[in-house]
């Protein structure tokens, strides 16, 4: 890295994330239960989460100005969302209530095998409009880069990345959880960011070694993704464009909760491009926050700050490692 790049890291960025507000009940297990099985838990855990928020504070914390679009419902787990927005710098002015629904949920299954299984609640998410996007439009011209996932209506992800691409702001597509319609906006957004699942679900291929990695991305190239980053939990992350085709060795780290793992590399790796790092070192700085990211319970406060990926990457910068990147 040169003393230009090193520079850049420290650069201020204006990052905008359209997207999800949830209250997460993380519940940890030795194993997922049966079809019709009732099992007893280890523990659970409510705690702050959604897509959209895990992305705004991971780069928040990486040194990002981050506002955010999204809806709330009239209930305490919004309270308690804004709340802890409010205690990352996160500008919320954006955020609007929605009377009598409510916020967002998801239910978080943890096994000692450290694999997750997430379902999702959208709740006031969906009452996110294309007109909310339009009135942030000022916001949206203003940014380095705008970041949005698939946990809010489709019309309204699509006008988030026209928006941007009319301003000629850099857009991270995440296309999770996979949706078909995300085929037709591949080409509005200058990055998209699936895991493995969501590459083979995407592709409709078995999405399992090297091979189908690359098929996997190869398609997704010729459907009219520049840039396309495919994140494989312990195994690493792909990443694929017109001019590079690279597998990313993983961190070694000893994992603790995958949850939230892919949110925090896609803020991480949003920050890094909008600071002008180059392409492959974007995305291992995306892979190290990743990699710290997993060794703490839960998504809320998981996200490392600017100065411990610094490290991190000083720590490991000869040697390979290892982490899961599954929400």
């Amino acid at each position: 890295m040169n003393n230009s790049q090193i520079d850049n890291l420290g650069r201020s960025v204006k990052v905008v994330v359209v997207g999800s507000v949830n209250s997460d009940l993380t519940t940890y297990l030795t194993d997922f239960p049966l079809k019709n099985q009732t099992i007893m838990a280890k523990k659970s855990i409510l705690s702050i989460g959604g897509k959209g928020v895990n992305q705004a504070i991971s780069a928040a914390k990486d040194g990002a100005n981050v506002s955010f679009i999204g809806c709330v419902g009239d209930d305490l787990f919004a309270s308690n969302a804004l709340n802890y927005l409010h205690s990352h710098q996160i500008n919320t002015d954006n955020i609007r209530v929605i009377k009598n629904e409510s916020t967002g949920t998801a239910s978080i299954l943890v096994t000692d095998q450290r694999e997750n299984i997430i379902a999702v609640a959208p709740g006031a998410n969906w009452q996110l409009t294309v007109e909310d996007v339009y009135n942030s439009e000022a916001l949206i011209r203003e940014a380095d880069v705008v970041i949005v996932q698939l946990e809010i209506p489709a019309e309204v992800v699509k006008v988030t990345l026209e928006l941007s691409r009319k301003h000629h702001v850099l857009s991270v597509l995440n296309p999770a959880p996979a949706a078909d319609y995300a085929k037709s906006l591949y080409s509005l957004a200058d990055i998209v960011t699936p895991n493995e699942t969501e590459a083979a679900e995407l592709t409709g291929l078995d999405v399992k070694d090297d091979e189908s990695v690359t098929e996997a991305a190869n398609i997704m190239l010729s459907e009219g993704i520049k840039q396309v980053v495919i994140t494989l939990g312990e195994r690493g992350s792909y990443v694929a464009s017109s001019e590079i085709q690279q597998f990313i060795p993983p961190f070694l780290v000893e994992a603790l909760d995958p949850t939230g793992a892919g949110d925090v590399f896609n803020g991480v790796l949003a920050v890094a491009r909008a600071r002008k790092l180059p392409f492959i070192e974007a995305v291992l700085r995306a892979s190290a926050a990743a990699a710290l990211s997993v060794i703490k319970p839960l998504a809320q406060d998981a996200a490392p700050d600017h100065l411990q990926i610094n490290q991190f990457l000083q720590l490991n910068s000869t040697t390979s490692n290892s982490c899961s990147m599954d929400e």
